[in-house]
């Protein structure tokens, strides 16, 4: 979780302020990427602002719900690639798998079913695959009509900007997803393919 306020692009430690692009000109912003106190050197993966987070050296950071699923990160195949690490992948989904019913009472909204289920991509291999097949890299664009009014307006506009950016014969799909249905039992369809003139529902 908090991917956006950790460094070593989100496979670090929360530093810096964040929410805004007008952060970005920070020296401790998360973007830029730069270890403390100095922020000159960028951060690696045994820099302080990173090794100190991860979840299989330091087991007390290990999050026991979702309030404090920004204490420490996972490392995957990408986590730094210029030295080969463990992918501890299956490791994370063990622990997040056994602490699935743990209630938050601090902030019962957050209930483990339905957050704390954040995965990191490694952001420069993504581009190259996007490079190579786009539409077989992100087939489609998934919005939340409850989070802002226009999302589905901002889902079209950026499957349109996709097929501009990488001449793609037409634009990938756009997909509604209805956070309104229960789907704890396995059978719920929440999720809705929309075309111009049709809903398939799956």
């Amino acid at each position: 979780g908090g991917t956006q306020g950790k460094v070593n692009n989100g496979c670090g430690c929360i530093q810096g302020r964040i929410g805004d692009q007008k952060y970005c000109n920070e020296s401790d912003c998360p973007y830029n990427n730069k270890v403390p106190p100095d922020f000159t050197q960028t951060s690696t993966d045994t820099s302080k602002n990173v090794e100190p987070c991860v979840c299989t050296k330091h087991e007390n950071l290990r999050p026991l719900n979702w309030e404090h699923s920004v204490d420490c990160f996972w490392p995957g195949a990408a986590f730094y690639p210029p030295n080969k690490h463990n992918d501890s992948t299956h490791a994370m989904l063990k622990w997040r798998t056994q602490h699935q019913k743990d209630p938050n009472w601090q902030d019962p909204k957050h209930d483990p079913l339905s957050f704390w289920n954040e995965v990191v991509l490694d952001g420069h291999r993504l581009k190259e695959e996007l490079a190579k097949d786009p539409a077989a890299t992100i087939p489609a664009i998934i919005y939340d009509p409850t989070v802002h009014g226009h999302a589905k307006q901002e889902a079209l506009r950026l499957a349109k900007d996709m097929q501009k950016e990488y001449g793609l014969y037409k634009p990938v799909p756009i997909i509604k997803i209805d956070t309104s249905i229960p789907v704890s039992s396995g059978e719920a369809r929440p999720f809705i393919a929309e075309t111009d003139d049709e809903e398939l529902l799956f």
